[in-house]
């Protein structure tokens, strides 16, 4: 289970989260708790806006529309 914050789409459907070869960033469908497990989280909602213009800035491409949510709302859309 995770906690803090996540970088998702505006609609809530999708996390952004790291590929298996720890290469690139990947947007993941929110279908389960699994995939929220697989999120890319911060401990607090100053890093993880940090890291979401670092993303905006150096991966053309990756970020869509995006937004910092507190992980417990995306459990809360799950359940």
């Amino acid at each position: 289970m995770q906690r803090g914050y996540a970088l998702c789409n505006m609609d809530l459907t999708k996390v952004i989260s790291i590929d298996k070869d720890k290469q690139k960033f990947v947007w993941i469908d929110i279908s389960g708790t699994k995939a929220i497990n697989k999120a890319l989280c911060f401990y607090d909602k100053t890093e993880a806006r940090n890291i979401q213009q670092r993303i905006i800035n150096h991966h053309d491409g990756v970020m869509e529309e995006s937004q910092v949510v507190n992980v417990s709302k995306l459990y809360s859309k799950v359940f």
